[in-house]
């Protein structure tokens, strides 16, 4: 998680931590500048952040990871899927720009509130700071929340030296012809109020990048993480759900012994144990997944599932199943891919994690559906559970 100008890690909202811990291994850290890492009063750049965030993962003996940058952090999120993709599982880019003349220019009476008055206080100055992030009555509803990040924050504040230096820095992103580059899975998120940094510079992020989903947020939602984005947050965690991790928060800084942690991020083809195809079908279409069913019958040695002429588990509508071992994964989908008659088909991996199976390691053929994944969820924890259980009793 990468925070914005001038933030320290603390300034992370708690609720917004604590529900995406539930199924994620968390790191965040200080940018320097801030909090507890290094203050040096010279020249900062996009690059250099990304370089700081790139190095904390290396010492962290983390191959890849899903990133998620907030604001000035989304900057620094571009550049790092740009020099360094490899490095990525998945991009979240919340509230930010491409930066450069294709970008959408901030409100002048905006830029104007990020400089500080003279005589002001750190405190005072954040403080000022707020409605560019928060609705009148959001700040009005949430302000014992407000202030406790505030404590946390001023802990360790950020010199303002340090904050003109990242101010300045914003000013040297210059990435929009090169976001092309970016292959990895990306979700640009969005407040249409946002007042910072105009919704609009969102769209540009949304167009140019590769497949980016962009979900804007048009109703102010007081129960969700609270910054500009709002209610689209909510849905950050949902799409880096691809490798289910432990629910741990992680600190780092950006200079002395950073902390370290094993954990994998890579996962063995060989726990592939096959794979399933779910052909989709309603009263309408039955006759063509009839002739795809006859059809693969016919080329291949797969196991066919029963037709389900109803919604069953986690699968919103009628289907059947194609059951294909992992070295027929070449033939069989190619063939779908050829043949799938314009039906929707779902083909994913049998692991141990049926959840992740289901979502962020499956292929879609024709139109995705959403899947109901708290019926795996919930099956998956039952099992667990039920092995924890066994595992204690054996002992």
């Amino acid at each position: 998680l990468i925070m914005g100008l001038g933030g320290p890690a603390a300034a992370w909202d708690r609720g917004f931590l604590r529900q995406m811990a539930t199924d994620h291994e968390l790191v965040t850290y200080d940018n320097r500048g801030t909090g507890q890492s290094d203050k040096p009063d010279e020249p900062y750049s996009i690059a250099s952040f990304a370089s700081d965030a790139v190095g904390l993962l290396d010492a962290l003996n983390v191959p890849r990871a899903h990133v998620f940058g907030i604001s000035m952090g989304g900057m620094i999120a571009q550049e790092i899927g740009i020099e360094h993709g490899g490095r990525v599982a998945s991009l979240t880019l919340g509230c930010t720009t491409p930066g450069g003349r294709h970008a959408v220019p901030a409100p002048p009476e905006s830029m104007a509130a990020l400089e500080a008055r003279p005589g002001q206080t750190p405190a005072e100055a954040i403080r000022d700071g707020w409605k560019l992030s928060y609705s009148r009555d959001y700040i009005a509803t949430h302000r014992d929340e407000l202030e406790d990040t505030l404590r946390r924050v001023l802990e360790h504040p950020t010199p303002r030296f340090a904050y003109n230096r990242h101010l300045d820095a914003t000013m040297t992103l210059r990435v929009y012809k090169r976001l092309k580059e970016i292959r990895t899975p990306t979700l640009v998120v969005t407040g249409r109020d946002d007042v910072l940094i105009p919704a609009a510079n969102s769209e540009i992020l949304a167009r140019e990048i590769p497949d980016a989903t962009l979900r804007v947020s048009t109703t102010p939602d007081t129960d969700s993480y609270p910054p500009r984005a709002s209610r689209s947050f909510r849905c950050c965690g949902t799409f880096s759900h691809n490798t289910p991790c432990n629910s741990r928060w992680l600190r780092g800084r950006t200079s002395g012994r950073p902390l370290r942690v094993q954990h994998r991020m890579e996962h063995d083809t060989r726990t592939i144990k096959g794979y399933h195809a779910h052909v989709y079908y309603d009263e309408s279409t039955r006759a063509r997944a009839a002739h795809i069913r006859r059809a693969i019958a016919e080329r291949f040695t797969v196991t066919l599932g029963r037709w389900r002429d109803e919604p069953v588990g986690p699968h919103p509508q009628p289907m059947y199943q194609v059951a294909f071992r992992a070295r027929q994964f070449h033939a069989v989908v190619a063939w779908l891919m050829l043949n799938h008659a314009a039906l929707s088909v779902l083909i994913h991996p049998n692991t141990e994690d049926h959840v992740a199976d289901h979502d962020g390691r499956a292929l879609w053929l024709g139109k995705r559906l959403k899947l109901n994944l708290k019926f795996l969820r919930e099956r998956q924890k039952k099992r667990d559970d039920e092995r924890e259980a066994h595992r204690h009793a054996s002992h």
